[in-house]
């Protein structure tokens, strides 16, 4: 006895889980049993409808960046972003102080270097001395007023007109900030037709055909909208070893499809009509991966059957062979669980 009580001494923490593990085991006989309860559901016929889904963002079906081409300060801006233009409207102007005193300077220079080469061409004393200045001055000259025409020519570039109809939606225009040729000034979008860019992998792109319906569902909203593919690229895309490939997805918008919030589009994959289904949650698998699922027996019991298994829209089951319409379905077992149990008898 005197050694018994010296090993229990020595091996407090293996006597503790020791005795911890034997009366877990006491109360777990003195638990019922597990229980099964199926819910039950009559075999009908449903429409089973798949879909290939797609993410992507409305934005307007034609953007025009206006870019500068000319270089100096902005005098006047007749716009603010958000505005909606025509084509050929007046959007901002340069000024063309510096412009006008280059081409006044230009001409007064052409009108002295044109006298003088009158003057001396008047004045030669050879033929030759006449080819000469013809050859040297008076190309110059030439080169000079082309130089003066190019000059006044720039002029429309001081004034930035919209190339087409649609809305500001960018403006880079400021009155006494300066511009660069070359530099983006502003944005046009045409938001009257919007569409939806999207991507589709190379497994779904079998399914995708321009023309085919789609149907278009805005979170953000809670819309939903119908449109239609409008373009897929023919050559895809390559991006970290996945291959996609670009769309477009054509539809009638409304005010509050606004460019570049996302979008789900969804494309039908298959469209099974009146075919015998069954909830998804009652299919069950064998080790070998074939579908099964209880029938309920001429005693209430269930009877496990083999079934074929066809489109599945998330929710039902389309079966090919397996159960008849007005078959009944067990499934979704309930166990109760044990710990559950003393949890619920230790708060009662």
């Amino acid at each position: 006895m005197k050694k018994l009580l010296k090993w229990i001494k020595k091996h407090k923490i293996f006597t503790a889980l020791l005795v911890l593990l034997v009366a877990g085991g006491i109360v777990f006989l003195a638990l019922p049993k597990a229980t099964v309860t199926y819910s039950e559901e009559r075999v009908a016929r449903r429409d089973i409808v798949t879909y290939n889904s797609f993410v992507g963002n409305i934005q307007p079906s034609s953007e025009i960046d206006l870019i500068a081409k000319a270089s100096d300060v902005i005098e006047k801006v007749y716009v603010k972003e958000g505005d909606a233009v025509k084509e050929g409207d007046l959007l901002a102007e340069l000024d063309t102080d510096t412009l006008e005193y280059n081409i006044e300077k230009a001409e007064k220079n052409l009108e002295i270097s044109r006298y003088k080469y009158d003057y001396e061409l008047k004045n030669a004393t050879s033929a030759q001395q006449r080819l000469l200045l013809m050859n040297t001055t008076g190309e110059s000259l030439k080169i000079s007023e082309m130089e003066l025409d190019r000059l006044k020519d720039t002029r429309k570039d001081y004034k930035i007109y919209a190339t087409a109809d649609g809305v500001i939606t960018y403006l880079n225009l400021t009155e006494g900030a300066t511009v660069t040729a070359g530099m983006s000034v502003a944005r046009i979008s045409d938001l009257s037709n919007l569409e939806i860019s999207i991507r589709i992998d190379e497994y779904s792109v079998l399914n995708a055909k321009e023309g085919l319906p789609v149907t278009i569902y805005v979170d953000s909203t809670g819309k939903t909208y119908s449109g239609s593919l409008a373009k897929i690229a023919k050559v895809a895309t390559v991006q970290g070893g996945v291959s996609y490939f670009t769309a477009t997805v054509a539809f009638v918008a409304d005010d509050d499809a606004h460019s570049g919030i996302s979008a789900e589009v969804r494309l039908i994959k298959a469209n099974r009509i009146s075919v015998i289904a069954v909830l998804s949650e009652a299919i069950k698998y064998n080790d070998d991966n074939t579908a099964y699922l209880y029938l309920k027996g001429a005693d209430g019991s269930p009877v496990k059957t083999a079934v074929t298994l066809g489109a599945s829209d998330g929710k039902y089951v389309e079966i090919l062979s397996g159960v008849s319409v007005g078959d009944i379905v067990l499934y979704t077992p309930t166990i109760t669980n044990p710990m559950e149990l003393m949890m619920q008898r230790s708060r009662s």
